[in-house]
């Protein structure tokens, strides 16, 4: 009898010390830090005007909203305040072109459609109408919605391009701005950033 209650000591032992072993690596896992999980940078090819480039893009973290995605330096910098995270262009261009800009917004309480309408209402005030909506997989899984100008055909009419998509509990919204003369240059690098967009549980 000793003998077979020093074995059930030994496994309950053995038992607990994977528990706590797990236990203690689930935390580490929550916790870990975001730039020490991605490399610090890569590169990736991508198509504008038809020829192919390829782009060396360095990880940009968010820690609090658990989110990463790689930005092209070379070209944009991220710009950070506590409702947004907005990737912007390292060199401003002159007054007579229109804003250029990709920013990340994090809502929680919300759903996709209260977004939606949300994101209307504000481009009403710049004269802009829907141009485009519809489901996407890419550059990731969720709605985009369209936004452009009566004269749509003019090289500096605005283009506003919301991305809606679902995270846990939270919705993103990403907001593009450009021009668009800049559709096939701007808009281009914007989706290719975004596809290496991705929320870590």
């Amino acid at each position: 009898m000793k003998k077979y209650g020093r074995l059930i000591v030994a496994v309950i032992a053995v038992v607990m010390l994977v528990v706590i072993g797990f236990g203690l690596k689930t935390d580490q896992a929550v916790n870990h830090n975001l730039n020490e999980m991605f490399k610090p940078e890569k590169e990736i090819s991508l198509e504008i005007e038809g020829q192919t480039e390829k782009t060396d893009v360095s990880l940009e973290t968010n820690e609090e909203h658990r989110y990463i995605i790689y930005v092209d330096e070379s070209r944009y910098k991220m710009e950070r305040n506590e409702e947004s995270d907005k990737i912007v262009l390292q060199n401003e261009l002159e007054e007579k072109y229109p804003e250029v800009s990709m920013e990340i917004i994090q809502t929680a309480n919300t759903t996709i459609e209260e977004e939606m309408a949300k994101a209307e209402k504000e481009v009403n005030n710049y004269g802009l109408k829907v141009k485009r909506t519809e489901d996407v997989t890419v550059p990731l899984k969720g709605k985009v919605v369209k936004y452009m100008t009566e004269d749509q055909q003019n090289w500096d009419s605005l283009v506003y391009k919301y991305y809606f998509f679902e995270a846990g509990e939270n919705v993103f919204l990403v907001k593009q701005i450009y021009f668009f003369a800049a559709s096939e240059g701007h808009g281009v690098r914007f989706d290719s950033m975004l596809e290496s967009f991705k929320v870590i549980d």
